[in-house]
């Protein structure tokens, strides 16, 4: 008796010191999870596939979680977090996925991925935030591309000007959260500049908003250089964009002549998240998220153009071309609230 029990210790023994299981997570190659698609209650997300050194890829089981709605907080990163969120779909050898349930217009949301092997071990994606809104015309999230991702499809190319032939498309750039490939740089010794395929569509003094993100480069102070802009500059109040003249000096809303509106707050070097809205004379400028400035145009009477991104028209010509990262610019063809910009900010800041 005494002999057997030895020898079934021995036998047990290797297998309680090593183990046979696999207790190793996936492994993730980017932690990005890029929005392809949006309207104003589905988004499309896009991933890069993990791999595992036990389980096949194609076993690999992918979790989409959603939180929300205005969530007030950026936190969304931990397994558990996440799993206490919200299971919109359970998918297998996958690295795409389109949300169209659980998704309400006006609101925010954070969507993340939980990857798990075939023994349970699980990892986890960096979140993304999105905003959803009715009125959301235009959005170029600059993720490796310079498409229009709503269903408007008015993409982004190299602008046109005969009078500058060494034009030239803006590089790819590290965003906000330090992801490559997901933001664009401007300098304009090129000089860079983008414009839309077909017009804006907002006219005359309708309501109108566009959010975006932006780090300056602009030193030394003194040069004017616009982030965005549409109209022609051919009359006071003629243009809708968003100029600086410098780290130090003050950002300001482009509406040509003596219409132009500072809006008080100065040019940084950081990244910055701006909204600039009109309705009617009325113009608002929220920096952060927080509204900065209310100001009073002479006129906003805006012809119908193309969109240009890190430059502007000015007496026919391209001019102002920017110095600096660009990155998620969005057009709305209404005026934001306070409320709808502080979600933007909440689901879209690092």
């Amino acid at each position: 008796m005494f002999k057997v029990f030895c020898r079934n210790l021995i036998l047990c023994a290797p297998l309680l010191v090593t183990g046979c299981g696999d207790v190793n997570a996936p492994t993730v190659p980017s932690p990005k999870i890029a929005v392809t698609a949006i309207t104003p209650t589905s988004v499309s997300l896009v991933w890069g596939k993990a791999a595992d050194t036990r389980t096949a890829t194609t076993a690999l089981v992918y979790k989409v979680y959603l939180s929300g709605p205005n969530p007030t907080y950026q936190s969304f990163d931990t397994i558990g977090e996440v799993e206490a969120g919200t299971l919109v779909q359970t998918l297998t050898d996958a690295s795409s996925v389109t949300i169209s349930a659980g998704i309400t217009a006006g609101n925010a949301y954070y969507f993340n991925i939980v990857v798990l092997d075939e023994e349970g071990n699980k990892a986890l994606y960096d979140p993304v935030g999105e905003y959803f809104h009715t009125n959301q015309v235009s959005y170029y999230p600059f993720n490796g591309s310079t498409a229009d991702i709503t269903a408007t499809a008015n993409h982004l190319v190299l602008a046109v000007d005969l009078t500058l032939p060494g034009l030239a498309l803006p590089t790819v750039t590290s965003d906000r959260f330090g992801y490559t490939f997901s933001a664009y740089n401007f300098v304009p010794t090129a000089p860079q500049c983008l414009q839309s395929t077909a017009t804006v569509g907002i006219t005359i003094n309708s309501n109108r908003s566009v959010s975006f993100w932006v780090k300056s480069s602009n030193a030394p102070a003194g040069t004017t250089r616009a982030a965005f802009a549409w109209g022609d500059e051919s009359a006071n109040g003629s243009s809708f964009g968003f100029f600086e003249n410098g780290v130090g000096n003050n950002w300001t809303v482009w509406l040509a002549g003596t219409a132009n509106v500072p809006t008080l707050e100065v040019v940084t070097s950081n990244w910055e998240h701006w909204v600039i809205s009109s309705a009617g004379s009325s113009v608002y400028t929220y920096k952060n998220g927080v509204l900065v400035n209310n100001g009073v145009a002479t006129t906003v009477n805006t012809v119908d153009s193309l969109l240009y991104v890190g430059c502007g028209m000015v007496a026919s010509a391209l001019g102002y071309p920017y110095q600096g990262n660009i990155d998620d610019v969005r057009i709305f063809n209404q005026l934001l609230t306070g409320t709808d910009v502080a979600n933007l900010y909440a689901a879209t800041r690092p």
